[in-house]
């Protein structure tokens, strides 16, 4: 059953989407800037060999976090250029969102499902 979720919602809910993943995980969002927190995350689940997928702007993406996403074995990283899409999806669940996976939205006035 879809919920709205808001700003905390959405990010709780993508949380879960990450850490319930058991062997795929695809990020779709244009603009990356990954907090710590969800950071640990993905390093998580990259421990846990999950084929992680992020589709996002390339061109967007700063120098450092560039260097940082290279540091994980199991992330493949796909661009579209004209991306404006964000969904969280693994084996089991989704999170629709206006929210980027990006530091910054955390404080915006976002919302999912």
């Amino acid at each position: 059953m879809a919920r709205f979720l808001t700003t905390k919602g959405s990010l709780f809910e993508i949380e879960n989407v990450i850490q319930r993943a058991r062997r795929r995980l695809t990020i779709i969002t244009p603009f990356v800037q990954v907090s710590d927190d969800f950071a640990r995350r993905l390093r998580d689940a990259d421990e846990q060999d999950i084929e992680i997928r992020l589709v996002c702007r390339v061109g967007s993406l700063a120098e450092k976090q560039k260097a940082a996403l290279a540091e994980y074995r199991n992330l493949s990283i796909y661009d579209d250029a004209k991306l404006h899409a964000k969904c969280f999806v693994n084996e089991s669940g989704l999170v629709l969102t206006s929210l980027n996976f990006y530091e910054a939205s955390e404080q915006n006035n976002e919302m999912g499902v």
